[in-house]
């Protein structure tokens, strides 16, 4: 298959560029052979729950409601004091939560498991300060190398904060997940934020959305052509 991708020659007269990706060996976009867990946040938590320390930091809102790069209203956000129309902060001390899934189930082999969302995220400058990172615990049957060194069978990835801010999307790969009917795979999502300490906390904070779940294939090696 092809994609072709042209101009209006009217409107940029003498520059007609047509550009032709083609795929001959593979689709073009990641394949995706299964979806697993897909959370936009937009009818209630979708199972995600506050546990521990400073939970009522973490609700839903929509602070950041008219942004795009990620989908409807609603999104989860670690902070207090925003509305649609002015920005929140997590100014209110040491503060520390954890923002839990409820457990996924994969009852299923999945060569190539992903976990990606769209994330907001404002914090003090120094990364040895305000944590913001995502655990991916695992239960259950054969997990991949990516987890393997983890004896815990957990993947923690740490977000570094965006000077900008605006809307990013992260993805984690998991590697093999070995999961049949009789004996699935529990998978469990966390979000922790800690700002370690009281001082140099007005900043907007962690806005999470579209966490998903998903087998992918590698993505085909893709050449384009200009003609």
């Amino acid at each position: 298959d092809e994609l072709v991708i042209g101009q209006d020659t009217e409107a940029l007269v003498g520059m007609e560029s047509i550009f032709v990706i083609s795929s001959p060996t593979g689709p073009l976009w990641n394949e995706q052979s299964g979806v697993y867990f897909v959370a936009d946040f937009e009818d209630d938590d979708e199972g995600f729950e506050p546990v521990g320390g400073s939970e009522g930091l973490w609700h839903l809102s929509e602070g950041r409601a008219d942004d795009w790069f990620h989908s409807g209203d609603s999104s989860f956000y670690y902070g207090t004091g925003e509305s649609r129309d002015t920005t929140g902060h997590y100014n209110v001390g040491r503060t520390h939560g954890i923002l839990r899934s409820a457990p996924i189930e994969v009852s299923e082999t999945v060569t190539n498991l992903q976990l990606s969302f769209q994330y907001f995220l404002q914090t003090e400058s120094s990364s040895n300060w305000d944590k913001a990172e995502v655990r991916v615990l695992i239960e259950g049957a054969a997990v991949g190398d990516a987890l393997k060194a983890d004896r815990t069978g957990s993947l923690a990835t740490k977000l570094e904060h965006d000077a900008g801010p605006r809307w990013s999307q992260a993805t984690i790969d998991l590697g093999l997940v070995q999961g049949t009917e009789t004996d699935p795979v529990s998978i469990t999502l966390e979000f922790e934020f800690d700002s370690r300490d009281a001082i140099l906390n007005n900043f907007e904070g962690w806005y999470i959305d579209d966490v998903m779940l998903q087998a992918v294939s590698k993505p085909a090696d893709i050449s384009p052509a200009r003609y």
